[in-house]
């Protein structure tokens, strides 16, 4: 392999460590001494790396997939996203359907939502229209946002990992289940089924209508932080998943870029 990676990663590394041997008044050859092994196991992983690389692994690293299922067989379903995703909006997902959106590396701050219910633009939605942008709020002429209660799948994706999450954080619409395609987490395997997340479990309390109809479950309490009832649900019926906004240890996951996030939603009253 060439000399150029290694040594402008020794380079680097020498830098490092002279600047944190002059702090800790260690001269800069102890310092080397001391961290000569992790040099070393990080130069032989990246050769190893290189040498397994073929121009076949690197395309198929290229780029991880968000594919949608719309399991909802008697109704479409419409995507919407967020944010700095060049992609078009609301796209249309018939029942038995689905559609993949390609995630690139350096796509930071994502998020993807289903829709329900909408005009044939997939905007004036029963379900699922709580702004955004080219996401013009209301429906029927009433042109108030609805909460923003949706079921949602949270990712920034990166060249070698992507992190990721399934947010109940501010309430839930569709419940869904998620199937990891080349990739398991630890205490999750690779997949997690939520299908039990229907808007008739909600607590009476938490149920969230608009124009008169039942379009979520609202996590209510304060900010980031729903009820008690409401977050023992989501723990109850969607293990693994944000029901707050510090529940890293269930919510919080990683995966190799180029896996495929395989999201079905089902209809909201399973």
């Amino acid at each position: 392999m060439p000399c150029l990676l290694p040594c402008l990663l020794l380079a680097a590394a020498a830098r490092g460590l002279l600047a944190e041997a002059q702090v800790s008044n260690e001269t800069a050859v102890d310092a080397l001494k001391r961290n000569n092994k992790y040099l070393a196991a990080m130069l032989k992983n990246r050769s190893k790396e290189v040498e397994g690389e073929s121009s076949h692994d690197r395309s198929a690293r290229s780029s991880s997939i968000i594919r949608v299922i719309n399991k909802c067989y008697r109704e479409p379903i419409w995507i919407a996203h967020c944010c700095n995703y060049n992609y078009r909006q609301n796209v249309k997902i018939d029942g038995g359907a689905s559609h993949d959106f390609p995630a690139y590396a350096g796509l930071r701050g994502f998020r993807l939502w289903p829709k329900m219910r909408c005009n044939s633009d997939g905007n004036g939605c029963y379900i699922g229209q709580s702004g955004g942008k080219g996401q013009p709020c209301g429906t029927d002429g009433n042109w108030r946002c609805q909460p923003h209660v949706d079921t949602k799948f949270e990712a920034t994706f990166g060249g070698r990992a992507d992190y990721f999450d399934m947010s109940m954080v501010d309430g839930y619409t569709l419940p869904f289940r998620l199937k990891l395609r080349g990739c398991s987490v630890p205490g999750l395997g690779t997949s997690l089924d939520c299908a039990d997340m229907t808007l008739n479990a909600c607590p009476a309390a938490n149920k969230e209508f608009y124009n008169g109809k039942l379009m979520g479950c609202h996590a209510r309490g304060r900010p980031g932080h729903g009820t008690g009832e409401y977050i023992h649900l989501v723990h109850r019926l969607c293990p693994k998943t944000y029901a707050y906004d510090l529940d890293d240890s269930n919510g919080n996951h990683n995966c190799p870029h180029g896996t495929t996030y395989e999201i079905t939603f089902l209809c909201p009253d399973a």
